[in-house]
């Protein structure tokens, strides 16, 4: 399902408008701890993220937004 849902294997062939939307929708689900899915989590208890590392995930997510879709 996560595939379906964001296939970053075909990320090279969206529009710069679609990239800079999912790379924001990206940041939006981490900084408010959506992602990764609680159900996963559960399982796999490491997998959360701690501040520190949201921070450094989205500072990444934001640069990377700039490069492909300036403004």
């Amino acid at each position: 399902d996560g595939k379906r849902e964001l296939n970053l294997s075909s990320f090279g062939d969206w529009s710069t408008k679609r990239k800079a939307d999912r790379i924001d929708e990206m940041i939006d689900r981490i900084a408010n701890r959506s992602m990764p899915l609680p159900s996963y989590t559960l399982v796999h208890r490491d997998a959360k993220f701690t501040d520190a590392q949201i921070k450094q995930l989205n500072d990444w997510l934001e640069a990377l937004r700039d490069k492909v879709a300036p403004e």
